[in-house]
């Protein structure tokens, strides 16, 4: 997890049992807002993506495999920088990550080593801050999109993307196969509810469906949490202090 306050991500390590072992303190960069995981060196071994939107850089630690970690070695893209997501959005076979701020995404390239090429900076045809995001092939190409900021930014497969389809709801999300019809969804966060956005399969998405969740909630995780074989959501509520879990009921 992130602190911003302290410049630093924290490890718990789990006990297995549902229980975790005191946390495990990473120093990083000024005001760390997100935090991925991704093998970037290909040795088998969780490494660690952070976002530090303070001083708009991306920290990278890599994993030792015994749930610590290396000092940080951090990329500066020069912009505000909110979210991030890892993939391999240029198709080469190694891990990249996605940086997002307002109106622009920076791609920075993995070499499969650890290290990071030179970021590519590109602007979208949008006015809005571009995160949270969410990758995941909307449109079964093959190549990862972005959900950003309630936009479909499909993925060209060179790290690039265009604008697509906006759902006119800028705020955390996730994927899944909600309707079991084989085309990811797209459920969205709103004030006190959630949001379910069916695929078409090609990138765009019907009009949404309105569940009730708690009140603002601010994250949302997909899983399927009554082992029915149909994806649920969990939903994190800031100001009722709680989590919704909605039971996917369909088909």
């Amino acid at each position: 997890m992130t602190n911003s306050g302290s410049k630093s991500v924290s490890i718990l390590l789990g006990n297995g049992d549902g229980t975790f072992q005191p946390k495990v303190a990473y120093a990083v960069e000024a005001s760390p807002y997100a935090v991925s995981t991704g093998d970037f060196n290909g040795d088998g071994k969780a490494d660690l993506a952070v976002v530090n939107g303070g001083s708009r850089t991306v920290s990278i630690l890599l994993g030792n495999g015994d749930g610590t970690f290396q000092p940080p070695v951090n990329y500066v893209p020069g912009y505000f920088t909110g979210d991030l997501a890892v993939g391999d959005f240029n198709g080469d076979g190694k891990l990249d990550v996605i940086a997002s701020t307002e109106s622009y995404l920076i791609f920075l390239p993995g070499n499969g080593d650890g290290t990071f090429g030179t970021p590519v900076i590109s602007r979208l045809s949008v006015t809005i801050y571009l995160f949270p995001i969410v990758a995941a092939d909307l449109d079964g190409d093959g190549k990862l999109d972005l959900l950003a900021g309630g936009y479909v930014l499909l993925g060209n497969g060179d790290g690039t993307f265009q604008t697509g389809q906006n759902l006119g709801l800028a705020a955390p999300g996730a994927t899944g196969d909600f309707n079991g019809d084989g085309k990811l969804d797209i459920a969205l966060a709103g004030y006190q509810d959630v949001f379910i956005y069916t695929g078409n399969g090609d990138g765009t998405f019907n009009s949404p469906v309105r569940f009730l969740a708690g009140n603002s909630p601010l994250s949302l995780a997909v899983g399927d949490f009554n082992g029915d074989g149909k994806p649920d959501l969990a939903v994190a509520n800031v100001v009722s202090g709680n989590v919704s879990v909605l039971t996917n009921t369909g088909p």
